[in-house]
């Protein structure tokens, strides 16, 4: 409770300062900043919680079902869908960023969550990037490219035939 009282008081100190000063791009970033300091308490919270349980820490347990990977990426957006893709053809968050016209900090946020999500289904705390891609990889390797679109919602070619009339034809990624 104390937690969700302390996030509100900082979203409406956020909007007052937008409101105030004008500055839309500063408050989204801090928006960004909080979303990520949330994210990481929460994974704080959920350490201590399994270390208090007597339970060995998730982290340093094996990761291999491709069925919960493949549970995990149904439960995906879209725009976690296509940073997937990025990160898998070796994009760097800066040109993700650019990419989805979000800050290097949102596309953190997005690695995180993309994280927290397989993690969740398979029972572990993925806390490497590289792991999970590894374990997406797999996954998305082996699926026909209807299927992949189907539970993706972008082909499995996005990144590697996007242009700038994407931005158009795929709103939904691009959202601020």
């Amino acid at each position: 409770m104390r937690g969700c009282k302390l996030s509100c008081f900082f979203i409406n100190l956020i909007r007052f300062f937008k409101n105030v000063y004008g500055r839309d791009d500063i408050s989204k970033e801090l928006e960004n900043r909080l979303l990520i300091l949330e994210t990481q308490v929460q994974q704080l919270k959920e350490m201590v919680l399994s270390l208090a349980s007597g339970r060995e820490p998730a982290a340093s347990r094996e990761v291999d079902d491709q069925t919960q990977v493949y549970d995990a990426m149904r439960s995906l957006t879209v725009q976690r869908h296509a940073t997937i893709q990025m990160v898998l053809d070796g994009a760097t968050q800066a040109e993700m960023a650019e990419r989805f016209q979000i800050s290097e900090e949102a596309v953190k946020g997005r690695l995180y969550a993309i994280r927290k999500i397989l993690g969740q289904e398979l029972g572990v705390n993925v806390t490497n990037t590289s792991t999970a891609m590894k374990k997406f990889r797999e996954v998305i390797d082996g699926m026909s490219d209807d299927k992949y679109l189907r539970v993706a919602g972008l082909p499995k070619d996005w990144h590697s035939s996007w242009t700038e009339e994407d931005r158009e034809e795929n709103p939904k990624l691009y959202k601020k």
